[in-house]
């Protein structure tokens, strides 16, 4: 499995607080059958956690994997972030602020959960005119998608790509977003499964129950494209296409 979305550089913001929470990240992880993952710490957050592309986060990144050498963890990772939606996120773009996952054409983007679809889909519009395409995280978290999940339908038909996260599919993030993670994956409208993990404690990384929990549920082939192959394409840049299935 590959995971795209997992706040796992320590101290960057409200995921692993030392090298060794990090570590530990990292054997849960890998011990649950991923092999590969996008590091993602927030980004853009104007209040919040900043993490612009520049030496801090390029430092951190680069200790994290010596560390995994030293501790014999075979994890390969990757860098990207989680960048929150802004009015000048083009511009950050452009000016190489904020960076894809694994530096791709593929931005994982997060909006505030009761930001306006209208906004949302200014912001998305803008992203794929300038070539680049949003991965949109944990949507089934957002007020409106949950109040009408069919505009995740027009989202991939513009163009866009869907995350998901674990938690939600198993119901850690209570009724209203687990029913929609689920309606979401019962139409295919779903790109990719992360863990959107933060800690060895809650939110944990690993996802050897989700993997079992989809191939029973959706069949093997989805479950891989979800876990594996879509993930994959995107950490190496590769087209992905929405099969309408509805």
């Amino acid at each position: 499995m590959i995971d795209t979305h997992i706040h796992i550089l320590p101290n960057l913001d409200d995921g692993a607080n030392s090298m060794d929470e990090a570590i530990n990240m990292a054997k849960l992880a890998f011990d649950s059958g991923v092999k590969a993952m996008v590091v993602t710490p927030h980004s853009n957050q104007i209040n919040g956690f900043k993490n612009y592309n520049g030496n801090n986060l390029i430092d951190t990144f680069s200790r994290f994997k010596n560390e995994l050498i030293k501790h014999k963890i075979d994890l390969k990772i990757y860098l990207g972030m989680e960048i929150l939606a802004s009015n000048d996120l083009v511009e950050k773009i452009i000016n190489n602020k904020v960076i894809g996952l694994n530096k791709s054409r593929y931005y994982l983007i997060e909006f505030y959960f009761d930001d306006t679809v209208s906004d949302i889909e200014m912001i998305l519009k803008e992203i794929l005119k300038i070539g680049k395409i949003p991965l949109i995280a944990h949507p089934e978290r957002y007020v409106n998608v949950q109040k009408e999940p069919w505009i995740i339908y027009r989202w991939l038909k513009l163009g866009c790509l869907i995350q998901i996260n674990k938690g939600s599919i198993l119901g850690h993030f209570g009724k209203n977003t687990q029913i929609t993670a689920k309606k979401l994956l019962d139409y295919r409208l779903v790109t990719v499964v992360a863990s959107d993990g933060h800690s060895s404690m809650y939110r944990r990384p690993n996802m050897n129950e989700i993997q079992d929990y989809l191939e029973l549920n959706y069949g093997i082939e989805y479950a891989d494209k979800l876990l594996y192959m879509h993930p994959k394409a995107i950490i190496e840049n590769k087209k992905i296409t929405f099969i309408d299935q509805n």
